[in-house]
């Protein structure tokens, strides 16, 4: 479809939109006057402009500086995460020697408890084997505590480092957003 190069409107006032709002601060055209695609008609005040440019840029560092907050805690997460799987390692390890240390007093038990009836061992021994199966097994019973509380503690840990890592999730670098020109923007006939 081919266009005019010379076109007239066949109106007394032809109606003029801008792409954005502000006050007119000069209007460069005559009454009457031919006007061509691209020609400047009107300058307008950019304080409002250069106002909304200036938030937008200050909340751009704000959310720039929280996403570096949450990527610095999620580095943060990761250690406690981390130092969490130790901690159940080591209460795993602490769970296996007090049931090794349970079997022994449990075996304890069962020697003095036979000896005991051939009068082999005193009435003392043998509460002292009863008592350290007694310990043993509280012992047991404690470790298995620690160890439901480690893996608890690690579970924390991993779900509040993927909560926080879903808020960083597919944020896109830091960007230098569009500035506008130096000069007040302008209406352009078009």
């Amino acid at each position: 479809m081919s266009r005019p190069t010379n076109a007239h409107v066949g109106a007394d006032v032809a109606q003029v939109t801008p792409l954005i709002a502000g006050q007119v601060i000069e209007v460069l055209v005559q009454d009457a006057a031919i006007v061509r695609r691209g020609d400047v008609l009107v300058r307008l005040d950019s304080t409002d402009a250069r106002l909304a440019l200036a938030q937008a840029e200050a909340a751009l560092a704000n959310a720039e500086r929280r996403v570096r907050g949450l990527v610095a805690t999620n580095a943060g997460l990761a250690g406690q995460v981390a130092a969490r799987g130790a901690g159940q390692s080591q209460a795993a390890a602490q769970v296996i020697a007090a049931r090794a240390d349970l079997e022994n007093a449990q075996i304890d038990l069962n020697r003095r408890e036979s000896l005991a009836a051939s009068g082999s061992v005193s009435g003392e021994e043998l509460t002292t084997a009863r008592n350290a199966m007694t310990t043993a097994t509280t012992r047991l019973r404690a470790a298995q505590a620690m160890q439901q509380l480690a893996s608890a503690n690690q579970a924390s840990a991993m779900g509040t480092r993927r909560a926080n890592g879903a808020l960083i999730e597919n944020t896109p670098p830091p960007r230098t957003p569009t500035c506008w020109p130096p000069a007040p923007p302008a209406i352009r006939p078009g």
